[in-house]
């Protein structure tokens, strides 16, 4: 596979020659998004780029680019050497032809360009790749100057009825370099280092060119020569992709079986994982910017088949999860981070369970046992995660205690818990085996963190709410003090009593969920997706800001970094998170599919995003 990589690299550079050109006039044609009708159905992998032209002003207005062209990184590749380098190259190169390197790339890659791998052995591939410039003669005076630079030697051979081009060179010393092909249909210019890549091209351009004039005579050969476009899987997931789209990734999960000994890993998670690649059909990307941010999507698909481990990636099956995690109206709107979902949390351990190894199986009975004890006979897999609701989720925010000492965050973690009484055995619930369990816990962990006070370990604190709900915690150390407490259907377990009584006495009002800044950006970029992290840059800027001086204190409390090191590292992390507000990862998973979005966003009105 780095051979591949490297022809390809080889390839776009040879290519990139193209544009230094512009002896003709800009003719403005539409992109042809039929340069797919060129690529195979058995393609390996394939990226689409389309709209180039408008799409890079796009990214240039984007507020996110803006904010990184000002970082102290950027700054100082700017002023590097090898920035230096490029920028003499660009200036020569735009000397030579007389035009910008923008209007160059306008001119032969602005309109689409695709880029088709095909593996076609157990070590090797085909890789072509085709783009659409502006105008045919654009792309005859690209292609001339471009050998008239490389003095390059051109043998021209023909195939099924149309002509490409053989090209040699002769590298440093003399030494002969290896071949490249390229055909060219009008404006349309196909280029690899492989003959026969550039004649499997033209086999389907003259499908294409027959079905066209013919009324489809050739209709039998298109069968068993199906371009990618026809492909269903393909199909699928372009359909489910960002039509704001710019440049998209297919792969094609079957043209690479025999790239993957699935037998070589016996174990349960190389089974699994060899499961899920047997059953994926198809898997598919997009990468699209508009004025506040970045966005990549993904999607996979599956056959479908029930009852089996694919289903549980990532172990998100709960059938009417097309909507936002509930737990986000639990979230304070001023929380820094935030992870929530829906899933079957004992459909979620019993996949994790199915994974371990046979030799493991006796350590895991007995610490089975060891947790049936602290529940006071409640099995935590058979009766406590199978009796919890599907909604979870976990948060940050910024510690509101005043001690010096305090860690400048607090965390939160919350599931639903059955109503009080529900499940019993006897006159011992559910609840009182949850309770004695992390009680007992408390108790455990208080001496790892120096819990002690006049030579006594810290004894667990009870403290009621105005609602009556016990709030459990201990004291470790000068810093820390979790606890849990049970409400009538949440468990929360936090790094402080504080950050537990705030989640138990949110007002969803001022959850995160209702907060404009997020609402917004969820309606936008991820409106169904059932998992999700969320995280409010503009509010951990705010938290480095005013813990600075304690950031750098404990970053340099290894001797390996100094005082001064440590306040440069500070920062140099506060300078790029300027560069954005909110950073998500929203999916979402069913028996058919698994969906993907990633962004990063920044507010341009006026560079701070709401709490």
């Amino acid at each position: 596979m780095h051979e591949t990589v490297n022809r390809i690299g080889r390839m776009i550079i040879a290519l990139a020659g193209c544009i230094l050109l512009h002896t003709a006039p800009v003719i403005a044609v539409e992109a042809d998004a039929g340069l797919l009708r060129l690529v195979g159905e058995d393609a390996g992998l394939v990226v689409e780029v389309t709209g180039l032209s408008k799409e890079l002003p796009k990214l240039e207005k984007c507020e996110v680019v803006k904010r990184l062209q000002q970082t102290i990184l950027f700054r100082q590749w700017k002023a590097s050497d090898d920035f230096g380098k490029l920028d003499a190259s660009r200036t020569v190169i735009e000397k030579l032809v007389g035009i910008s390197l923008r209007q160059m790339v306008d001119d032969v890659f602005g309109q689409s360009f695709v880029l088709a791998v095909y593996p076609t052995g157990k070590d090797e591939t085909q890789a072509v790749l085709i783009t659409q410039a502006r105008s045919p003669d654009t792309l005859k005076s690209a292609v001339a100057l471009w050998n008239r630079i490389e003095r390059s030697k051109l043998k021209r051979a023909t195939f099924e009825g149309y002509e490409y081009v053989r090209r040699t060179r002769t590298g440093p010393a003399g030494k002969p370099m290896p071949p490249q092909f390229y055909v060219v249909f009008d404006d349309v210019f196909a280029f690899s280092d492989n003959e026969a890549a550039i004649q499997r091209t033209i086999t389907f351009r003259g499908i294409g060119d027959s079905l066209s004039t013919d009324g489809g005579t050739d209709l039998e050969a298109a069968k068993s020569r199906r371009h990618f476009l026809l492909s269903p899987a393909h199909q699928t997931a372009r359909e489910e992709l960002s039509s704001q789209r710019f440049v998209s990734l297919h792969l094609n999960p079957r043209a690479w079986d025999d790239r993957v000994d699935f037998g070589a890993d016996k174990s349960k998670i190389g089974v699994f994982i060899a499961d899920a690649w047997q059953r994926c059909d198809s898997i598919a990307f997009s990468l699209s910017v508009d004025e506040r941010g970045i966005l990549v999507e993904g999607v996979a698909h599956y056959d479908g088949r029930p009852n089996e481990s694919v289903a549980r990636i990532p172990a998100a099956n709960i059938a009417d999860s097309e909507s936002l995690p509930a737990f986000l109206s639990r979230v304070p709107r001023r929380a820094i981070a935030a992870v929530a979902g829906r899933n079957d949390l004992a459909d979620v351990a019993r996949a994790l369970i199915g994974w371990i190894p046979d030799e493991k199986q006796d350590d895991w009975s007995r610490l089975r046992q060891l947790g049936r004890g602290l529940l006071v006979g409640f099995g935590l897999f058979d009766d406590v995660l199978p009796a919890l609701g599907h909604n979870w989720g976990a948060y940050v925010v910024a510690s509101t205690s005043e001690t010096v000492d305090q860690s400048p965050l607090d965390s939160v973690i919350g599931v639903e818990l059955p109503p009080p009484g529900q499940v019993a055995r006897g006159k011992i619930t559910l609840r009182d085996g949850v309770d004695n369990a992390l009680e007992t816990t408390l108790r455990l962990i208080a001496p790892v963190g120096g819990a002690e006070t006049d030579g006594k370990f810290a004894d667990v604190e009870t403290e009621s709410t105005q609602s009556g709900t016990l709030v459990r915690s201990i004291k470790m150390g000068q810093s820390l003090q979790p606890g849990f407490a049970m409400t009538t259907d949440q468990l929360a377990i936090g790094t402080s009593p504080i950050a537990i009584k705030e989640f138990i006495g949110l007002d969803a009002n001022n959850s995160l969920a209702t907060a404009p800044a997020f609402r917004n950006t969820a309606k936008r970029y991820f409106p169904t997706n059932s998992q999700l992290l969320y995280v409010n840059v503009a509010a951990l800027r705010g938290v480095i800001d005013e813990h600075e001086l304690l950031l750098s204190a404990r970053l340099s409390g290894s001797k390996e970094v100094s005082p001064e090191a440590s306040a440069k590292r500070v920062e140099m992390l506060n300078d790029l998170l300027r560069a954005f507000d909110t950073v998500f990862v929203a999916a979402h998973a069913d028996r058919r599919r698994f969906r993907l979005t990633w962004g990063i966003t920044a507010n341009p009105a006026d560079g701070k995003a709401s709490r």
